[in-house]
Parts: structure tokens; C-alpha cells; sequence
């Protein structure tokens, strides 16, 4: 073992870690899970989709025959035991067993840890685990094979940092508090989207009529029915859409502005900058509205209002030029929103992941417009729910970075916990950070 730990810490394989009786275990169906006698009921098969985004997550259960599956159901995984995704895009991903799961056991693209609770903890092994995948230490897990897939040779042999039990309880009490914030952030960000989503489906349908109330005449558009007085247009007729510049690392500098590039827009706060001659068409100031036209589905494709500093826009990137006898920003921002999905529908590329749509494609598509003091209204209407969504996900980023620093100190033992007094963190009120 050839890295130095901390004074009282050892070093200690994964296979050393999990007890020796069960140890890391590997699903026993392989490629004939498709295959085999499903039933209403019985004995749960874990597959590795339990453990998305490093969570477990209860999905519809497959069930197979008890009396058919005796020898597998005696190397089972149930409460306690960390279940990980083996094969697959989220191969490394890994997750606690709840308490209150029932037993099952394993499909062929999954494995199980079981710890030796004389030696560590279920959690802290987990933390260190996520603290691998966070930092990309995981890929030295994988098999260099065309679909990823975790290497249990290696896996065994992989070296944990382990403090003394009383510490690593401490460590892993801290992390799941974070991890407690960042999951009722993220519920509450979810049901402001719903309630995003049902509240413009309403108000760019129905619109806001004489006195505040819905709309009551219509008529036949290309988009469908429509309030009188509203019209179609394309998305062309609404802006023009300047591509961002090509920069190369020979145009990088340490000063000058920043240049906004996709991670940017995913919330990445690391910059190049650029301090040459600046071209007015990819210049960008703070409340531009911008469209990723390359990027992931539901983090950097699409329409946003960019709230950084001033800065340059790379490719890949539409600055948006809104033209505003015909439309608000805000509005038209929206509007894309609304639209995003038939945006999609066009694009190419990984369509679960890594899109991109051409430029041809998004300017012919038509949308419904009311008249400027509506729109107005519209916006207005939206605006608070869309407040508090953006404050939740700011929220939702802070939680992110407390923790991506809590584990590289923690699990580090760069700083080290006292585990009779309660650190900063426990002490967090919960309601500063996420609102009942």
C-alpha cells in the first residue's frame, strides 16, 4: 500500500473490508435474465437501474420463482448490503440497501457489497465510493470493453482510506446530511417544474383575457386553437441566432473576459478568457438570451437568460437577438421552453444524452403570440414560480459543491472530524436551505 494516510488511519482493500463469508458478490443470471420464468410475485431480482445518480431508487420489481432460485437466493442482497451497478452507462454506480427493503437478489448487471461492520461501515465505504466517481477515479475500475462495465478483480483489489470506526460514523453522519438537503431540493425543484409546466401549458393556450381571467374566444392555427387576437410565427420570425466563435486554446488567456462555453451554462464556474480584438456578435452581456443548439438533454440544451459576467460566446451556442416589436425576451424565453421538447424531436445525435439541432430546423418551428401587454402579463404570472425554481436550483448547486468539498476533506482525513462535539454541518438548519 503506497499512499500515506493519516495518523490512526489504515489502508485496506475492498475485499479485506466485506466480509469474508459473502464478500463482494456478482449477479448469477448473466446474459439469461431476459430469459428466465418471470412471476407476479416472489423473490425481487436487483438490477443495476436501482441505483441511478447513485441512489436507490424503488423501481417495478421482477420477480422469479423462490423454489427455482434456492442457490442463488443464498448469496442474496437485502438491508444493509451496498448494491452496484455493474455493467452499463451508470456502471459504478452504487447505493445502500435501505432497512426497510426486503431481501432479493441479483440480476447479471449488478454486484453486492457486504461489509464487515468489525472493520468499516456500509455508508462510509458508499461516500468513498461516490467521492471515486466524483473525482473520475471509477474509470480505473472499468473494463476496457465497448459497454463500460465494472471489473470485479480490480474492484477487490481497490484501496479504501479507512479512519477508526467512531470517525468514520462521524464522516458518514456529515455526508448524509448533505445528501438529506440535496434531496429535498431536488423534490421541491421537481414539483416547481410540474407546477411550471401545468401553469404555461395554461397561460399559452388560454392566455390572461380582459380582467385577469382566461381567454373564452378562439380560433383554428397552425399550433392548434389559439385566443383571438393572437398570432403564429416562426421561431425565425421572433430573433436572429448568431453562432458563437470557434475558439482555440492558442486564443486563451488568464485575463480579459471570460469565454462562455457549454459547462458554463451546466453551471461549471472554471473559465478560460480571451483579451484580443472582440467581435460584437459573439459578445454577450449579463441577461442575454442565449440557445445551446449542442448539448445534454435537460442540462445544456436550450434556451436560458445568461446571468453571468459579460463575456464571449463560444460555438455551439446561439446568442438570441430578439426582435422586440414582435416579442419580450422573457417571453420568447419561454416560449422556448414551451416548445422544447418538439426542439428535441428535431435534433441528432445521442438522443437520451448528446444532441444538437440545426439551425435550419429550429427557426422553422411556429409558435402562437399574444399581443405585447399580454405577453407582458404572462411573464409576470410565471415570474414568481420561476423565481423561486431558479433559487432552488442555486440552492440545489450550493448543496452539490458543500459536498464535492466535504468529501475531498473528509474522506481525505486532510481535515479530520471530533467525533464527540457536532461539526459545522450538523448544525445546518435544514430551513435556510430547502423551504417546507
Amino acid at each position: 500500500m503506497s499512499s500515506i494516510v493519516p495518523e490512526g488511519w489504515k489502508e485496506l482493500t475492498i475485499n479485506e473490508i466485506c466480509n469474508k463469508k459473502y464478500g463482494v458478490v456478482d449477479g448469477p443470471f448473466g446474459s439469461n435474465l431476459k430469459t428466465v420464468h418471470y412471476r407476479e410475485s416472489g423473490i425481487p431480482v436487483f438490477q443495476s437501474g436501482f441505483v441511478t445518480s447513485n441512489k436507490f431508487v424503488k423501481k417495478k420489481y421482477v420477480y422469479v420463482d423462490e423454489e427455482k432460485y434456492q442457490e442463488q437466493i443464498r448469496s442474496s442482497a437485502g438491508p444493509a448490503d451496498i448494491l452496484m451497478a455493474k455493467i452499463g452507462m451508470n456502471a459504478g454506480a452504487c447505493a445502500v440497501i435501505p432497512d426497510t427493503h426486503q431481501t432479493g437478489i441479483l440480476a447479471g448487471n449488478s454486484l453486492k457489497m457486504t461489509v464487515n461492520t468489525d472493520i468499516s461501515i456500509n455508508h462510509f465505504l458508499v461516500s468513498h465510493l461516490h467521492f471515486m466517481q466524483a473525482n473520475g477515479e471509477i474509470r480505473k475500475l472499468l473494463t476496457e470493453t465497448a459497454q463500460p462495465a465494472i471489473s470485479i478483480t480490480t474492484l477487490k483489489k481497490h484501496c479504501v482510506p479507512l479512519p477508526p470506526l467512531p470517525e468514520q460514523k462521524k464522516i458518514a453522519t456529515i455526508l448524509s446530511s448533505v445528501d438529506e438537503v440535496i434531496e429535498k431540493t431536488q423534490a421541491q425543484i421537481d414539483k416547481l417544474k410540474d407546477l411550471k409546466t401545468g401553469m404555461m401549458q395554461e397561460l399559452l393556450t388560454k392566455g390572461i383575457g380582459p380582467g385577469g381571467a382566461p381567454h373564452t374566444e378562439f380560433k383554428d392555427s397552425p399550433v392548434g386553437r389559439i385566443p383571438v387576437g393572437w398570432e403564429v410565427k416562426s421561431l425565425g420570425d421572433c430573433a436572429e441566432y448568431i453562432n458563437g466563435n470557434n475558439f482555440k486554446a492558442s486564443d486563451w488567456s488568464d485575463n480579459g473576459y471570460p469565454i462562455i462555453r457549454i459547462q458554463n451554462l451546466n453551471g461549471a464556474g472554471a473559465f478560460n478568457f480571451y483579451n484580443k480584438e472582440v467581435n460584437s456578435k459573439w459578445f454577450v452581456e449579463t441577461g442575454t438570451l442565449l440557445f445551446a443548439w449542442s448539448g445534454q438533454r435537460g442540462k445544456s440544451f436550450g434556451a436560458r437568460i445568461w446571468k453571468g459576467q459579460d463575456g464571449v460566446l463560444n460555438q455551439h451556442i446561439f446568442k438570441v437577438e430578439v426582435k422586440t416589436k414582435l416579442v419580450t425576451k422573457e417571453f420568447l424565453h419561454i416560449l422556448m421552453q414551451q416548445v422544447q421538447t418538439d426542439i428535441e424531436l428535431h435534433a441528432h445525435g445521442f438522443k437520451d444524452s448528446f444532441m444538437h439541432v440545426k439551425k435550419s430546423d429550429l427557426v422553422s418551428l411556429d409558435v402562437s403570440l399574444p399581443p405585447i401587454v399580454e405577453q407582458k402579463k404572462i411573464v409576470d404570472v410565471l415570474g414568481s414560480i420561476i423565481s423561486k425554481l431558479d433559487l432552488a436550483i442555486r440552492k440545489l448547486s450550493e448543496a452539490n459543491n458543500l459536498k464535492k468539498a466535504l468529501m475531498q476533506d473528509l474522506l481525505t482525513g486532510n481535515v479530520r472530524v471530533c467525533v464527540d462535539k457536532p461539526s459545522r454541518v450538523e448544525k445546518i438548519n435544514r430551513a435556510d436551505l430547502v423551504s417546507s
